[in-house]
């Protein structure tokens, strides 16, 4: 993945999953690329993960345990064709900055 990244003179990528921008930042820091300088990494589930590599991943933080939540409720109700009061849920979400991104003035 990195060298294709890196052949494909992109410079920054979002990867969801933070274990495989885990392997993704691995595998540039193998070939040499300098994170966040050359090239910037966010990830999407601000696991545990995140904050253990190095540099630590920039993430969007989710509310995972309310979307999953959220979203049997609306599944129960859909399986016994009851009504939805909504059909949009926006739940609170963010960036949480970490040393995989540069920081923007």
């Amino acid at each position: 993945m990195a060298e294709r990244l890196i052949s494909s003179n992109a410079t920054a990528a979002v990867v969801t999953g933070d274990e495989l921008a885990a392997g993704v930042l691995n595998g540039l820091a193998d070939k040499g690329v300098s994170v966040p300088e050359e090239f910037e990494i966010i990830t999407s589930d601000d696991s545990q993960v995140s904050r253990f590599t190095r540099p630590n991943l920039t993430t969007i933080a989710q509310p995972l345990y309310d979307l999953g939540a959220i979203s049997m409720r609306m599944l129960t109700k859909i399986m016994h064709k009851e009504e939805l009061e909504e059909r949009e849920v926006l739940l609170p979400h963010g960036l949480t900055e970490r040393r995989s991104t540069r920081k923007r003035k």
